[in-house]
């Protein structure tokens, strides 16, 4: 066994003997309590069966029968006498030993004792062992809903996981419920707008979920973007008399170019802004001093994007095949140099 074994053999066996530990006292605290609510309903019933009065005869009883056992052998029973207190006449009496026992038995208080007896006997233990279970039952529950509440109280901050079901009747009785949801799950109101991840790997249901997504949203007549490299969404969704396609190269597409939104005043400037910009999605920084260019990339792009301004009115599609083709332009200047991948890039990006 190796050291990290060891460690692990360890601290799973101090684990198992900390909650043996912990269940042996719980186990001490449910047996108190069964045994204690025991004890509290034999007592409650001994009242029920016996007064004091009873008890208090029923003891002196007991030494009249060891006083006879002991003295018949010295005296006679007629002259074993016995002296006590009396209750009902409140003063000291004294009675032969024998006409005590008979008046004892033949009065109520001897009717009481002989009734408790056979409670004793006959049903004591059988309703002591009832009340013990029903006394370890409520320990047990009331000590399981004291660890849950504990554990509840416990807690700082942080998430929970619930059940669809208990989300959206929280979010329904907190009037939070939106009307968006993926399935049986609801969104949080007002929170639909803001960033929602959905990972997963291959066959997870990503695509189902915006599936479902997408009609609700077109349902509440809100607007969204779709990024759809794939045109599964496009053949799906896309319905021409409400959205908008840009893709120069399907005959629905908009006629609209990134270059539209310049306009001749501030054509150079924004023309260099979106150069850049093409340039940052290609080298993941606005700084191209690291690479090695015989020529300027952005003024060159620049040069493209600001030759396209001027060429609006033509469609999309020639517009997007002259703008592959002025690429090709600067490729030819970049050939067989260590920024050369950076145009195949470019292109590639473009592509459909």
């Amino acid at each position: 066994m190796n050291f990290q074994n060891q460690g692990i053999f360890t601290r799973g066996s101090q684990l198992f003997a900390h909650k043996l530990r912990m269940f042996g006292q719980g186990s001490i605290n449910v047996f108190t309590i069964g045994l204690g609510l025991s004890i509290f309903w034999i007592i409650c019933r001994l009242y029920q069966k016996v007064c004091l009065s009873s008890l208090y005869y029923f003891t002196i009883e007991r030494y009249v029968q060891l006083k006879l056992a002991i003295g018949e052998h010295f005296y006679d029973i007629d002259q074993i006498g016995i002296k006590f207190y009396s209750l009902r006449f409140k003063k000291w009496m004294h009675l032969n030993a024998q006409d005590f026992l008979h008046e004892f038995y033949t009065g109520q208080h001897g009717f009481k004792i002989q009734q408790l007896l056979e409670f004793l006997i006959n049903s004591a233990l059988l309703e002591s062992l009832v009340v013990f279970a029903i006394g370890v039952i409520i320990s047990i529950v009331f000590f399981t809903a004291q660890g849950k509440k504990t554990i509840i109280k416990a807690k700082i901050r942080g998430a929970d996981f619930v059940r669809s079901r208990n989300l959206a009747k929280m979010l329904k009785s907190a009037k939070k419920a939106s009307k968006i949801c993926f399935g049986d799950l609801l969104l949080v109101k007002n929170s639909e707008r803001l960033h929602i991840l959905i990972t997963g790997t291959t066959g997870t249901g990503k695509t189902n979920m915006l599936n479902e997504l997408l009609p609700q949203i077109r349902l509440h007549k809100d607007r969204a973007i779709i990024v759809d490299t794939t045109g599964a969404f496009t053949d799906r969704f896309f319905d021409p008399k409400c959205d908008k396609l840009l893709n120069p190269l399907e005959k629905n597409s908009e006629q609209w170019l990134p270059w539209n939104d310049c306009f001749e005043a501030k054509a150079p400037v924004v023309s260099t802004i979106i150069a850049r910009s093409l340039c940052n999605r290609i080298c993941g920084s606005s700084s191209l001093s690291i690479l090695v260019l015989p020529v300027p990339v952005v003024p060159v792009i620049r040069m493209c994007s600001l030759s396209l301004f001027f060429t609006n009115g033509k469609p999309p599609k020639q517009i997007f095949e002259a703008f592959l083709a002025l690429f090709s332009i600067l490729d030819r200047h970049l050939h067989s140099t260590k920024s050369a991948p950076l145009i195949l890039a470019l292109i590639i990006v473009f592509l459909p």
